[in-house]
């Protein structure tokens, strides 16, 4: 059996999603604030925003992001996508 979590509005702020496999998340509300999301697998994630990735502690080795938001996110905050400090 198939289970889908639906939350409105999830706060995944603060939230430590390394390795998350976020594939077809719906993201649109999602409250991305200084979520470390180290080597998370962001393929397929649905109404995924730039400026919400924008308010992430980092991006370090993120992977199935688009390639144009990618792109988008490097050129306004590159530092989301280096190595980031000891935690």
């Amino acid at each position: 059996m198939k289970y889908q979590v639906n939350y409105l509005y999830p706060n995944l702020g603060c939230a430590y999603l390394v390795c998350a496999n976020l594939t077809n998340a719906d993201l649109k509300y999602a409250d991305l604030k200084d979520a470390d999301f180290t080597s998370a697998l962001f393929g397929g994630a649905k109404n995924l925003k730039v400026e919400q990735l924008l308010e992430a502690k980092t991006l370090y080795k993120v992977t199935g992001l688009p390639l144009e938001m990618e792109k988008e996110l490097k050129e306004k905050k590159p530092e989301l996508f280096e190595r980031p400090k000891e935690r």
